[in-house]
């Protein structure tokens, strides 16, 4: 019977140690679980505020960017309008030049007919006196 008491006191203790060990368990698996997720928690907080920075960072980079760009491509713009209008103003100077010169060789292309014709007439009329002149010699 000594022994069964003490088989039986053994299992008890046994089974009250096991059962301090699994709450003694629970309790420090509760307490690093609760750890574990406060720093999981500090992190994710920590991970949006540098998701917002990064943001705001890359927005601001975007505005100076655009900003940049449509500065460029208003000067370009302004330079290619000046540019047009400089050509536009070449070719308009350059249109009535050549109206001119046009307007010129007819002018010079007419009174060099015109001298043509008086040189043929008065040729006409050299040829004519002289055959005139033959003709008195002969008589």
């Amino acid at each position: 019977e000594e022994h069964t008491a003490a088989l039986s006191q053994l299992k008890r203790s046994h089974d009250e140690a096991m059962s301090k060990v699994a709450e003694d368990h629970a309790s420090l698996l509760g307490d690093i679980q609760a750890e574990h997720q406060s720093k999981f928690d500090a992190q994710a907080l920590e991970n949006d505020r540098n998701k917002a920075k990064l943001q705001k960072m890359m927005a601001k980079h975007a505005d100076d960017l655009k900003a940049h760009y449509e500065g460029k491509f208003k000067s370009m713009i302004d330079e290619n309008e000046t540019y047009l209008n400089q050509m536009q103003n070449e070719a308009s100077s350059l249109k009535k030049a050549n109206e001119k010169l046009s307007k010129d060789i007819e002018t010079e292309k007419s009174d060099g007919e015109s001298l043509q014709n008086a040189l043929r007439d008065r040729t006409a009329k050299e040829r004519k006196m002289a055959q005139q002149i033959e003709g008195l010699k002969k008589e």
